[in-house]
């Protein structure tokens, strides 16, 4: 935690990834990190409505 504490609010992680599973991936960082929010997105996702959602989170104004 010392690593990441303070620095990180919101990780995306692709939905192909080499070597991994983006699922299994969250779910590690969920259960290491549960401040910490946690998308899995793929190419046909609408990017500027993710990181609105990253701001909206940063801001105080959403949850995820």
């Amino acid at each position: 935690r010392d690593i990441w504490e303070g620095s990180y609010l919101v990780v995306f992680i692709a939905n192909v990834l080499t070597g991994t599973n983006a699922s299994a991936l969250a779910e590690q960082l969920r259960q290491l990190a549960p401040e910490i929010e946690t998308f899995t997105y793929s190419k046909n996702d609408d990017h500027a409505r993710l990181v609105r959602k990253a701001i909206a989170i940063r801001d105080g104004v959403a949850a995820a």
